[in-house]
């Protein structure tokens, strides 16, 4: 798989709700922590006192899923291109904010 952008930097904006990653029951653990944004940006916070939910995917479809290293590219979709949905994020992520 292929990826856009750059990685995520970290930590996220202040703005982005943290993701604790628990699990629905005791000593469950969201299987895609260690790759979410949303709950490694937890360690470099430093102070930062964002908002943090138990879990911000509530299901097997992550949809609150932020990949730490960039969003993918479909590599069997030949209809992915410049206007795909980890273009679009990967740009909004990493854009310059006097671009915005």
């Amino acid at each position: 798989m292929n990826f856009t952008g750059k990685p995520m930097p970290l930590p996220l904006d202040s703005t982005i709700n943290r993701c604790l990653a628990h699990g629905d029951k005791e000593g469950e653990w969201c299987e895609r922590r260690y790759q979410c944004a949303c709950h490694e940006t937890i360690k470099h916070d430093h102070g930062n006192e964002a908002p943090a939910a138990y879990r911000k995917c509530s299901s097997s479809l992550f949809v609150a899923f932020l990949p730490i290293e960039g969003f993918p590219i479909e590599d069997d979709n030949p209809a992915c291109d410049d206007a795909s949905t980890g273009h679009i994020m990967a740009r909004i992520i990493n854009a310059n904010p006097a671009e915005i």
